[in-house]
């Protein structure tokens, strides 16, 4: 059960973390899915997301 709730938990954030990257991408870039984020779901990633986009990411959201 507690397995259960931590997958769960790691889903939601991964859904929360790219909502947020999505909202503040730059132009022409791809949308981020939450399976990429999320270390449980790593069989279904397509591709490793860059952390230097991700920190770009969240210095857009720190500015506004």
């Amino acid at each position: 059960m507690a397995e259960a709730r931590r997958l769960e938990a790691w889903d939601h954030t991964a859904y929360l973390a790219a909502t947020v990257m999505n909202l503040l991408r730059a132009k022409g870039r791809r949308p981020v899915a939450p399976a990429e984020l999320n270390p449980y779901r790593k069989a279904r990633r397509e591709r490793v997301t860059d952390m230097d986009e991700v920190k770009a990411a969240f210095e857009r959201l720190v500015r506004t």
